[in-house]
């Protein structure tokens, strides 16, 4: 049997591995960088640095509610106010250069802090109230700049964003910010085709996963019932529609041609939805469903990992055998941009 217990020990010992890199990375003393996760910049290699690091809190505070071990707060409240210092005039946050504009290091990253802020709580994070306040006023203009912008290619990013104003709003007790990720949240699920959710108008298994992962995200932290029951069809549609061809066939042959898949969406509607918990088996066992274990994408990779532990409950026939044929190892990566000419001024609005 493939125990959910046996999947959790899989993915503490993924997770555990992710949190060792980043520690082997973050060994050395940063000094006045202290706070910053994005090891080119850390180390004085590089002029930017890349917000999208700074979700690192987000599997940081996750540690320490589980463990009850506050030793690592400090990290997570440096993390956080390195991360606010980061932030464009706009609202934005960069990925790949100074003045970068990006969509996607937006909406991740300040869902990851929000998330973390939640879990933890911002009095246990900034005992000073200017500091607190000053990382409130910049949820704020994070929130502000992303009810203004949206992704209309990228269906995760747009996802993302939907998700990181919810928590916003939780944070903030702004119910603005909740009515408008309700909106991001509808135009997702109406750019579907045929069940799937689209990136680049195609359909891709990485990131259609990822999307999975954020609806589901998103349905946890949801009030509205509305919102609830149209996620709940959409992701039926997308089993059905996955399961119309072998799971095999789908990898690394997307619009985007990822190889893996994100098992914590499908460790959530395990439960409920049958076609769920089937394709989670047929995918666990046989596909790479660690996401990108490089170490350019540690910080992603645990905030999947976590949920994913966390969503595991059913238990299913079946081994790891195939699973492990996987290799795991954590790689070494390459951090590099393109368009950078583009980038102050957000590559979402290029894109058609």
């Amino acid at each position: 049997m493939l125990t959910a217990s046996e999947r959790r020990r899989i993915y503490q010992h993924w997770i555990e591995d992710g949190l060792s890199c980043f520690t082997k990375i973050h060994s050395q003393d940063a000094g006045s960088r202290s706070g910053c996760f994005f090891p080119p910049y850390r180390n004085r290699s590089s002029n930017y640095s890349n917000a999208r690091w700074q979700e690192i809190v987000l599997p940081i505070a996750w540690n320490i509610v589980r463990k009850q071990d506050e030793s690592q707060l400090r990290m997570v409240s440096e993390g956080v106010s390195f991360w606010a210092t980061l932030q464009n005039n706009s609202g934005s946050f960069p990925q790949y250069c100074r003045r970068d504009s990006d969509f996607a290091a937006t909406a991740f990253s300040s869902y990851a802090v929000a998330a973390a802020l939640n879990s933890l709580g911002s009095g246990r994070l900034f005992e000073d109230p200017v500091q607190n306040a000053n990382i409130q006023e910049c949820l704020v203009r994070t929130g502000n700049w992303l009810s203004k912008n949206n992704e209309t290619v990228y269906s995760n990013q747009q996802m993302a964003a939907a998700l990181a104003l919810l928590e916003i709003s939780l944070f903030l007790d702004d119910s603005s910010f909740e009515r408008t990720a309700g909106k991001k949240l509808a135009k997702v699920l109406s750019r579907k085709k045929e069940g799937m959710f689209l990136e680049k108008r195609g359909f891709d298994i990485g990131y259609s996963t990822l999307t999975l992962e954020l609806l589901s995200r998103f349905f946890l932290r949801a009030t509205d019932k509305d919102q609830k029951d149209s996620i709940v069809v959409a992701v039926e549609e997308y089993f059905e529609s996955l399961i119309l061809r072998p799971t095999e066939q789908y990898f690394g042959a997307g619009v985007r041609s990822t190889d893996w898949a994100i098992p914590g969406g499908f460790e959530f509607f395990a439960p409920s939805i049958c076609k769920a918990k089937e394709l989670l088996e047929e995918i666990f066992q046989i596909q790479d469903v660690r996401h990108l274990h490089d170490t350019r994408h540690v910080h992603t990779d645990l905030c999947r990992l976590c949920f994913a532990y966390d969503q595991a409950s059913v238990n299913f026939p079946g081994s790891v055998d195939g699973n492990q044929k996987v290799k795991y190892q954590i790689v070494e990566s390459q951090h590099q941009a393109n368009l950078r000419f583009l980038r102050p001024f957000g590559l979402h609005k290029f894109r058609w």
